[in-house]
């Protein structure tokens, strides 16, 4: 049976996929900050591992496991960050990542799956669409962190091949049940019945087609 390590189990995304590798049939460990404020779900096995910047050795959790996705992270920055801020983002997101890639190499984890975000690719990609070949170009603290962290899991995975392989994703805004952040701003907006001024936000959005003649 594949058993798997989900780090940010507890998150957005890991509160919904823990349970469906479970109705896969895979042996899932979530990884939390806490089992203080985890919402259980059956057939997962919790364990609480305090600030993942804080966790030297993942031994502990990795015994058996076939495959690591890595998802636990900073993802949102203060608007006006002062240097203890650019700190703890380095911290979680770029070296806590490298530690338990390394930590995964050396227990003979299989492959490794990141979870990135397309803000490695920029704000906005202009009237080109973003494709995989598009070039990083972060302009976010946010953005330039997960890029670091890409960076890590492709080098020390490179170190170990190829006993490890990597897997990285690069998702978009995610939506779903219990939203949150900009996209629950949106949805209230949304809701709210008021006029939606995103005509003036999109070139071109809204203008009348042109007659066909």
């Amino acid at each position: 049976m594949t058993k798997v390590l989900v780090t940010g189990a507890d998150g957005y995304i890991g509160a919904s996929l823990c349970p469906h590798l479970v109705r896969l049939g895979w042996n899932v460990v979530g990884a939390v900050r806490s089992l203080d404020s985890v919402s259980m779900v059956d057939g997962v096995d919790y364990c609480g591992t305090g600030p993942i910047e804080t966790v030297e050795n993942w031994a502990p959790y990795l015994r058996n496991i076939n495959i690591v996705i890595h998802m636990a992270g900073i993802a949102s920055f203060p608007k006006k960050p002062v240097s203890r801020d650019y700190r703890l983002l380095e911290a979680v997101n770029v070296d806590a990542t490298a530690n338990l890639v390394r930590c995964a190499a050396r227990h003979g984890v299989k492959r490794f799956l990141y979870v990135s975000s397309a803000k490695v690719l920029g704000e906005s990609s202009g009237a080109v669409p973003i494709s995989a070949h598009a070039v990083p170009a972060p302009r976010t603290p946010y953005g330039e962190s997960k890029l670091r962290a890409e960076e890590q899991v492709v080098e020390i995975c490179g170190e170990h091949a190829p006993a490890m392989e990597f897997v990285i994703l690069r998702p978009v805004l995610v939506y779903g049940k219990k939203p949150v952040g900009n996209l629950l701003r949106l949805f209230r907006l949304v809701h709210s019945g008021g006029p939606l001024p995103l005509g003036r936000a999109v070139p071109g959005y809204g203008k009348s087609a042109p007659a066909e003649t």
